[in-house]
């Protein structure tokens, strides 16, 4: 969490930080299933075929991301163009406990300024706050921002600063708005520091 930046994505963190709150969009749900790690796709498996079961709930142009946890100076167009009205989903598996709180974010990278959704959930491609991951200081990981970020920590059980299980598989998924990349590509650059 950044002090001082509206809209970011944990309520009760962006009050202690003294920054804007949060909100919550509706989407589309979906999980299950495995990839090999670093599997790209876009909607559908690394083989070309149709979605994989864990994107199964995202819509057809989907990006579709695999082994990226504890990455960083990830750029969007390595995992192809990202235009607009388009999602990429990054599927994120916490290898071990985290003693500490980091967070994942993203800011525009040789494109224009563009205002998106965001959330860290349980589901690929899901926007909504149901199954946005609860934020280490409260509130949820989601909403709408220019420069998606959210806290996150890993461990063996949820409670206290932990929202992330080791083991277990969560999306934090990015959608842009329609019309919203004249240019063509909506590039971003971020990461997901452990």
């Amino acid at each position: 969490m950044g002090g001082g930046s509206g809209g970011i994505s944990d309520a009760a963190g962006d009050a202690a930080a003294g920054s804007g709150g949060t909100s919550g969009v509706a989407g589309s749900s979906g999980s299950g299933g495995s990839l090999d790690d670093g599997a790209v796709s876009d909607a559908g498996d690394a083989s070309g075929g149709g979605p994989t079961m864990d994107f199964a709930g995202c819509p057809p142009g989907t990006i579709q991301v695999t082994g990226q946890f504890g990455k960083q100076d990830l750029h969007t167009e390595t995992f192809g163009a990202w235009g607009s009205d388009q999602i990429i989903s990054f599927q994120l598996i916490a290898d071990t406990p985290m003693d500490h709180v980091a967070s994942a974010s993203w800011a525009e990278f040789t494109g224009g300024s563009t205002v998106r959704d965001f959330s860290l959930s349980t589901h690929a491609c899901d926007f909504s706050a149901a199954n946005a991951v609860p934020g280490p200081y409260g509130g949820k990981v989601n909403g709408t921002y220019t420069y998606p970020t959210g806290s996150y920590r890993a461990g063996t059980s949820l409670g206290g600063t932990v929202n992330l299980l080791v083991g277990e598989k969560y999306y934090w998924n990015m959608r842009n708005p329609p019309d919203s990349c004249p240019s063509g590509s909506c590039n971003m650059v971020g990461g997901f520091p452990k």
